[in-house]
């Protein structure tokens, strides 16, 4: 036995000496360093290229903590139509816009004003024709929950009125106008406080009915779903829109579709489906973002990191 052990040692000693005379591959990196997540990548330049019939087809705007400071707008031949420069007050929120021709003078300004508590109260575009969105908007906080806006375009007036349910969200919208049929869009709410159906509504019943539905399982990284969060909150960000469109909603969860048919009192049968197709990098952050409409593609979204 102990013959044995002595060989048996003999050989390992043996085999030792085999691996350090330098006949066997040497691995000169037994532990390779692998690549390290970033703590957190900071968005710098979001651009859209517009596929569908738009009357601009590029954009690109440059971002600074979390915000839009500056973005330009191209034509067809890639030539510069409009530059916009972006100011924000000491609490974050965005207070105007400047937007220059190519030529440097003024195609329009916008204002937007705020009261102490951070709601907006007032949306002033003033300079030329601007795709015919000039136009005034003021709000009006009432007791009984509601908030009116009463906008001015051209020599037209209308009347907005938001409904804001127990949880301070808005969660209807009511527009009158001088006709007798006077809409209105109604949110439901999950859980989550995500709006999932909205239903437009008239005189004559329900119209329309959209379903959105979001992708809860895919983790949020970086600063694009807040790229809308500008004007200081959900609510502030619904007035300003006068709807409950997913493109202007502040989200934490990532929007994968929102469905819209006819409703039950809808003379018109129809039926518009919107996809959004998210392409992600090696960290999760998302780089790129198409979206369909009814199967043609409609815009795309490219992120970019430092």
């Amino acid at each position: 036995m102990k013959l044995r052990l002595l060989a048996l040692s003999f050989f390992i000693v043996l085999l030792s000496c085999s691996s350090d005379d330098g006949s066997e591959p040497v691995n000169e990196n037994p532990n390779p360093e692998q690549p390290t997540e970033p703590v957190d990548k900071v968005m710098t330049q979001v651009e859209i290229i517009y596929h569908d019939d738009f009357h601009f087809k590029r954009s690109v705007a440059q971002y600074e903590d979390g915000k839009p400071v500056s973005s330009v707008t191209y034509d067809d031949n890639d030539n510069i139509m409009v530059t916009g420069t972006y100011t924000y007050n000491s609490s974050g929120y965005l207070t105007s816009i400047e937007a220059l021709k190519a030529d440097g003078t003024i195609d329009n300004t916008t204002q937007y004003q705020y009261d102490e508590q951070g709601r907006l109260t007032g949306y002033i575009q003033d300079g030329e024709e601007a795709y015919g969105a000039l136009q005034t908007k003021y709000y009006t906080y009432n007791d009984d929950n509601t908030i009116t806006c009463t906008r001015t375009s051209n020599t037209f007036v209308y009347v907005t009125t938001f409904f804001l349910n127990e949880n301070g969200k808005i969660y209807s919208i009511k527009e009158e106008a001088d006709n007798d049929d006077n809409e209105r869009e109604d949110a439901e709410f999950n859980n989550q406080g995500y709006i999932v159906t909205v239903s437009r509504l008239g005189d004559y019943g329900v119209y329309h009915i959209t379903n959105y539905n979001y992708n809860y399982n895919q983790e949020v990284k970086g600063g694009y779903l807040g790229k809308n969060n500008l004007y200081g909150g959900f609510n502030n960000n619904i007035l300003r829109a006068e709807s409950f469109n997913m493109d202007f909603l502040v989200l934490t969860s990532y929007p994968a579709s929102y469905i819209q048919e006819n409703g039950p009192d809808n003379y018109y049968d129809y039926e518009y489906h919107y996809n959004y197709i998210y392409e992600f990098d090696e960290y999760g952050y998302p780089t790129k973002v198409k979206k369909y409409s009814n199967g043609v593609y409609n815009t795309e979204t490219i992120i970019t990191y430092e």
